[in-house]
């Protein structure tokens, strides 16, 4: 059972020296940041997949998102090895609160492009293409 009441207390989250991490909870971490790797590959060979159909805020979507599964998925692992190994330092839970930090920031950047640039490419390309169809096109001679 877990004592919910040590997650309030703040000595529990920046302990330099935390009771190391049980097997099971090092097997979840693991499979989670797992995950997160795997997400990346399947993303990766989903936009090679269909890379002539993505427009090029699309790419840059798909690049930041990636960028982000291998980014926090390895630090990730790194930090269950230390926790599950007991290092000191290393294992500190402070360094999941600053993992924590960083996947909100990261986050909020990516929504942020999709709300206002990407969103802005697509209109823009919207348009684009409606005035372009009033246009002559290109002869191949």
């Amino acid at each position: 059972m877990i004592n919910v009441t040590k997650l309030t207390d703040i000595g529990f989250w920046l302990s330099i020296r935390p009771t190391p991490l049980s097997k099971a909870f090092a097997l979840g971490f693991l499979l989670f940041f797992l995950l997160l790797i795997a997400s990346k590959i399947a993303l990766r060979v989903y936009a090679a997949q269909n890379k002539r159909q993505l427009t090029k805020a699309d790419k840059k979507l798909y690049d930041l998102i990636q960028s982000l599964l291998l980014t926090m998925g390895s630090l990730g692992i790194i930090w269950t090895f230390f926790a599950l190994e007991g290092i000191p330092i290393l294992a500190a839970r402070g360094w999941v609160l600053l993992w924590l930090l960083g996947l909100i920031i990261w986050i909020y950047v990516i929504v942020r492009f999709y709300m206002i640039e990407y969103t802005d490419f697509k209109v823009k390309l919207a348009e684009r293409q409606r005035l372009e169809k009033y246009l002559p096109k290109k002869s191949g001679a």
